[in-house]
């Protein structure tokens, strides 16, 4: 739970899957789990149509999906462990559809090279808070910033900038992408 008493769900182990898209979660604690999975991010994405190559328009690409085949956490299943019972396959079909990308520049930041430079994260609104599902993209040395693969929904925005071993919130910002 957050701060506030809210539900908040965190990664609790990450897996590649072997070429045939087969993986294996291993010591997992007794509880209830939403497992996602995220193709490559050097997947190929689908044909574009060669005479409208509109950089600003969305791609048909795999994107993140949720188990069983769910866009959002809030229709996907959640699969509950319990002890001393095995769990059965839980197969994931990826989806394909509209992506978009989220651009940006950041000004008034500067990076001297010592310090790790800020990151942006874009992570879904809604009642439940999802550390570490969001999507992410590190910042070029002019400011901008590149997220790929972003569904259609709600979204926040957050910048985290480092100067030195410290940690500060530099923005946020909510957002609506259709």
């Amino acid at each position: 739970y957050s701060l506030r008493g809210n539900t908040r769900l965190r990664r609790a182990s990450q897996v590649i899957t072997d070429e045939q898209g087969n993986y294996t979660l291993k010591t997992q604690q007794v509880g209830r789990y939403y497992i996602t999975a995220q193709p490559a991010n050097e997947a190929e994405p689908a044909k574009a149509d060669a005479r409208d190559p509109d950089p600003e328009q969305p791609r048909t690409e795999l994107v993140r999906t949720f188990y069983p085949k769910s866009l959002d956490i809030d229709n996907a299943t959640p699969v509950d462990l319990v002890p001393g019972q095995d769990t059965p396959e839980a197969t994931i079909q990826l989806v394909r559809t509209a992506a978009h990308h989220v651009r940006g520049r950041i000004e008034g930041l500067t990076f001297d090279g010592r310090s790790h430079g800020p990151l942006v994260t874009l992570a879904p609104r809604g009642n439940i808070g999802l550390d570490g599902l969001g999507l992410s993209a590190a910042f070029q040395k002019d400011g901008t910033f590149d997220i790929a693969k972003v569904v259609s929904g709600s979204y926040t925005l957050s910048v985290m900038g480092m100067a030195s071993a410290d940690s500060s919130e530099v923005g946020q910002s909510r957002m609506r992408s259709e």
